[in-house]
């Protein structure tokens, strides 16, 4: 291939040697674009700590704020400049395996708007203000809403959101099953899985429904979320004015942004308590997630 190529590329000297040079610094991105969605995996790692303060204070960002673009550059600035330093041999090396086609862009991007999803639907401070604990069935039902805000946006994007919303769903869905397994799920394992799918689609057509007039955002919200616990309620009204908050940002938000997987979802306050939390949940003795028997969350 190289040989070719360097026919190709007609007069450069020493071309062909540099391509193969070249190919072990490129492999890792290319070997990255073949290889199936299982074996990608790997759980988004936040590069960028959510700034938190206290709970009191994101209270007053979802009851009172404004929206604002949720615009927020997640390459890491030396990848940006890695980028753009490129040789034009190698720029062709990549192109040449595919790193610059729409379907790989987009795979790049939906895995960092997954990201984006597991920092905030994940993040020990948001359960603990929006009354979610951090049981299984709890995480995917946060899970669930936040991937249908980014669903709801992407429709405005045409054929290329579609494209990038499967790509997004794709990596949600792989997620889902490595925390089954991490939850300790191994009998009938496909059986659980399928049950989530179908509480994630339920509570999604019932989120749909809500916004469109047809029920109550925190009716939906107290069935799919806290499970009719009618002790939630005004949790699931505070969660209800942060959903539509987050629409309106998502609204907001450049094309350019989401399709590129630049957001972050609102989340002012609460780092010194979210560090702190962090570092509880990750000692030894903590608790290890419920393991999901059943999945409740199916929207009625």
């Amino acid at each position: 291939m190289f040989r070719s190529l360097a026919r190709q590329l007609g007069p450069w000297s020493g071309v062909e040697q540099y391509l193969t040079g070249a190919l072990a610094g490129s492999g890792a991105l290319l070997a990255s674009q073949t290889c199936t969605a299982a074996q990608a995996w790997q759980a988004p790692a936040a590069h960028h700590q959510i700034a938190w303060y206290s709970s009191d204070s994101f209270k007053k960002l979802v009851h009172n704020a404004g929206p604002r673009s949720l615009e927020f550059q997640r390459q890491p600035l030396e990848e940006l400049a890695a980028e753009t330093q490129r040789s034009l041999a190698v720029r062709a090396l990549l192109s040449l395996g595919g790193y610059y086609s729409r379907e790989s862009r987009h795979m790049r991007s939906a895995k960092r708007l997954y990201t984006a999803v597991t920092e905030q639907a994940t993040a020990p401070l948001f359960l603990q203000t929006m009354g979610m604990s951090a049981e299984f069935q709890h995480i995917h039902s946060s899970l669930c809403l936040h991937i249908w805000l980014l669903l709801v946006r992407l429709r405005a994007e045409g054929k290329s959101g579609k494209q990038l919303a499967q790509l997004l769903y794709d990596d949600f869905q792989t997620d889902v099953e490595h925390r089954a397994r991490q939850a300790g799920v191994r009998v009938r394992l496909q059986k659980q899985l399928t049950e989530l799918e179908k509480a994630f689609y339920g509570s999604s057509m019932a989120y749909d429904r809500a916004m469109a007039g047809e029920e109550g955002l925190d009716k939906a919200l107290l069935r799919n979320v806290y499970m009719m616990e009618g002790a939630r309620v005004e949790e699931a009204q505070l969660l209800a004015r942060y959903v539509r908050r987050e629409l309106a940002c998502l609204t907001v938000t450049p094309s350019e942004a989401i399709m590129a997987g630049n957001v972050r979802f609102s989340a002012d306050g609460l780092e010194a308590e979210g560090a702190a939390s962090s570092s509880s949940s990750s000692s030894p003795d903590a608790a290890p997630a419920t393991a999901p028997h059943e999945a409740q969350a199916i929207g009625q």
